[in-house]
C-alpha cells in the first residue's frame, strides 16, 4: 500500500469590478487563473464582505454606515445616495394606507362631530407630501381620539 499526498493550495480571493471597486465575489479557490481581466480585478490573501466593503486603490475598505434603507451605495462617488423615487413611493404608500384605514369615518352613519375630526386628519394626510422636508423628514398627523 502506498500513501499519496496531495497538496492543494487554497487561496483567499476577492474579485471586484476595476472601474467601480464593487466587490462581486469573496471566497476561496485553488487557482486564480482566468479570474482577472481588463474589467475585473482580484486581490489575494484577503476576505471581504460584499455588502459592506468595496475596493479602493487595490485595498478592501469599509463603506460608511448606510443612512437608511432608502439609500444605495454609489460606487462612482463612493458615497450613499438617497433613492428619491423609492422614498416618495414609500411615503405615498403609507399615506394611502392611513387614508384607506380611516375611510369608515366618512360613512353616512358616522356622527358629524366624529366625522369632522377625521376630515381634518384626512386632509392633513393628503398634505403630507407638500411638507418642506418630504420625503426625507415627515411629520405624520395624529389620529383623532
Amino acid at each position: 500500500m502506498s500513501n499519496i499526498n496531495i497538496n492543494i493550495n487554497i487561496i483567499k480571493v476577492v474579485q471586484y469590478i476595476r472601474a467601480t471597486g464593487e466587490i462581486i465575489m469573496s471566497g476561496t479557490t485553488c487557482s486564480t487563473e482566468g479570474m482577472e481581466n481588463d474589467d475585473v480585478g482580484i486581490i489575494t490573501d484577503v476576505s471581504a464582505d460584499i455588502h459592506n466593503q468595496y475596493v479602493l486603490n487595490g485595498e478592501v475598505v469599509d463603506k460608511p454606515p448606510q443612512p437608511s434603507n432608502l439609500h444605495y451605495f454609489d460606487y462612482a462617488t463612493k458615497s450613499w445616495q438617497l433613492d428619491l423615487e423609492t422614498a416618495w413611493s414609500d411615503l405615498r404608500a403609507k399615506r394611502d394606507y392611513l387614508l384607506t384605514a380611516s375611510d369608515w369615518t366618512q360613512l353616512p352613519d358616522v356622527p358629524i362631530e366624529l366625522k369632522d375630526k377625521w376630515v381634518i386628519y384626512r386632509q392633513a394626510l393628503r398634505d403630507v407630501p407638500a411638507q418642506e422636508e418630504a420625503p426625507i423628514t415627515v411629520v405624520w398627523p395624529e389620529k383623532p381620539i
